[in-house]
């Protein structure tokens, strides 16, 4: 399945790096096999990326946290959050790109080079070579939060059904995005208390996501 938690913090803001720690941690589950986080600083565009060494006590910025779990390539090669060779993108990912093979087979005859075999390198290239417009390209169930360097921006995106989950929440000026909305809730102040009438709907209806509201 893979977990992925995003962090996006207004100028002179920070946040504590234990806080998105247990928040990748919340989504252990999903990705057992490994894990990884990174740090983009807008202004300066310079990323930081650790597994187990410990960062700075506070980090400002856009954060990433990732659970994997290892599929389609077994190897570091499909670590994330994965970083492109020019630094300037940071992709956290959660799914299946079914045409990816195809996709990597004509983004090599652009002169694209891969380092490992995973559906996660080629939405990474497909990017850098089409922009947003790769996104149609695509045939799979994913969800996946992408830094762009260059443009200055973070992109969320959901394949067209939503088959995989993705929740935002914003707290004062913040923005996180997660797979689980128990990742989300462990970022200080995001939970504000129940959705009455989605609890409502709930305990009548049964129903969960039949629109855009949670229970939260």
């Amino acid at each position: 399945m893979c977990g992925l938690v995003t962090i996006v913090l207004p100028p002179s803001q920070f946040v504590q790096v234990p806080i998105l720690h247990a928040m990748a941690d919340a989504l252990a589950h999903r990705g057992p096999d490994g894990f990884g986080y990174a740090a983009v600083e807008p202004a300066s565009g310079k990323v930081q990326q650790w597994v187990n060494e410990q960062p700075e006590v506070s980090l400002g910025g856009v954060l990433f946290g990732h659970r994997r779990l290892s599929i389609i390539d077994l190897t570091r090669c499909g670590h994330q959050p994965m970083v492109s060779d020019d630094g300037n993108h940071v992709l956290a990912y959660n799914g299946e790109i079914y045409n990816f093979v195809e996709l990597r087979a004509e983004l090599a005859q652009l002169g694209h080079r891969f380092h490992g075999r995973s559906d996660t390198e080629v939405l990474l290239k497909a990017y850098e070579e089409w922009g947003t417009a790769a996104f149609n390209r695509f045939n799979g169930m994913f969800a996946f939060t992408l830094w762009d360097g260059r443009r200055k921006v973070l992109l969320a995106v959901r394949d067209r059904f939503g088959l995989k989950p993705l929740y935002v929440a914003q707290v004062d000026e913040a923005y996180i995005f997660a797979s689980e909305i128990k990742s989300l809730l462990r970022y200080p102040g995001a939970f504000r208390g129940f959705n009455r009438d989605k609890v409502s709907a709930y305990l009548t209806h049964c129903l969960v996501d039949d629109d855009r509201d949670t229970l939260f």
